[in-house]
């Protein structure tokens, strides 16, 4: 360190600007548990502009595991409040080429995603269900996309996606119905209900996790691979993972706790976008079977 720098590093260091209790550079507060080092991702499709034959552009980039969902061919493309449209995507060469166009409708690429289990890090149980924290692969895939009307939503057609299987190694945390708290409803008002946590999760996991809503996923599985339960399950949704999934099962019980107080703050009678879903995804039943698992989890 150079003299002159000396005296303000020392005057920092007993402020405790930088120290252990300042949580600055050696300390261990605010997002020092996420790691960045694993948020590298591997090469990014490169978005081409074509619209100009004499004058090719880049306008912008995309991650592997989003490019088959937005960027596969025919599919409407956003970019500063302009339609494009993917005329050739290379995948080897990670390059998608679009152009401009003006269209009434938007594309909407159906993705099955497949969840497998590596290895199983932490486990707790309590009451019979099972709160866990491991590692997983998502496997997804695209395999055709619908055109949709701007205006009324009305499907005008379908087609066909011919892309590769995309796999991703993750972090994940995830909780386990007890069999008792399953045997209390039926088949389809449990997924109501579980659908209904889900969002209610996707509300509040990004504000107590301090992230983007897209770093992480939740997805709910009625009889899941991963344990053959009704499962809900916290992933990041980034290679390799940062940290999220960790920190979101070090505080597993708070976050279901915070989900139940916004459904009980909510206004609506069967649901809504701003807590469990609209009535229309849910059923009418979905709140009520929400709050209802949401207060067997939290006791």
């Amino acid at each position: 360190m150079r003299p002159e720098h000396r005296s303000c590093w020392n005057t920092l260091m007993r402020r405790e600007f930088c120290g252990p209790s300042a949580g600055g550079i050696t300390g261990r507060r605010g997002g020092c548990s996420i790691s960045l080092r694993a948020a590298r991702a591997e090469e990014n499709f490169v978005i081409i502009d074509t619209t100009d034959p004499a004058n090719h552009r880049v306008i912008g980039e995309m991650d592997r595991y989003t490019v088959p969902m937005l960027l596969h061919e025919n599919a409407i493309y956003m970019h500063e409040a302009q339609q494009y449209q993917v005329e050739k995507l290379d995948f080897d060469a990670c390059k998608a080429f679009i152009r401009r166009v003006d269209v009434g409708y938007y594309t909407d690429a159906n993705l099955n995603v497949t969840l497998s289990l590596l290895d199983k890090e932490k486990e707790e149980e309590q009451d019979g269900g099972l709160t866990a924290l491991g590692e997983i692969r998502v496997s997804t895939l695209v395999t055709m996309f619908k055109k949709i009307r701007l205006d009324t939503h009305e499907t005008l057609g379908f087609g066909h996606v011919r892309l590769p299987e995309t796999e991703m190694h993750t972090t994940a945390m995830w909780w386990t119905l007890p069999d008792t708290l399953e045997a209390r409803f039926e088949s389809d008002t449990l997924k109501n209900g579980m659908m209904g946590v889900a969002n209610l999760l996707r509300i509040v996991a990004p504000l107590s996790l301090m992230c983007a809503p897209q770093d992480i996923a939740i997805v709910y599985q009625v009889k899941s691979p991963l344990t053959d339960k009704p499962t809900l399950l916290l992933y990041d949704n980034i290679p390799g993972g940062i940290g999220l999934a960790q920190k979101a099962y070090a505080m597993r019980k708070l976050l279901l706790e915070q989900a139940l107080q916004v459904v009980r703050d909510c206004a609506c009678r069967q649901g809504c976008p701003g807590c469990v879903g609209p009535v229309g995804e849910i059923g009418e039943d979905g709140k009520a079977t929400a709050i209802a698992l949401l207060e067997a989890l939290t006791e």
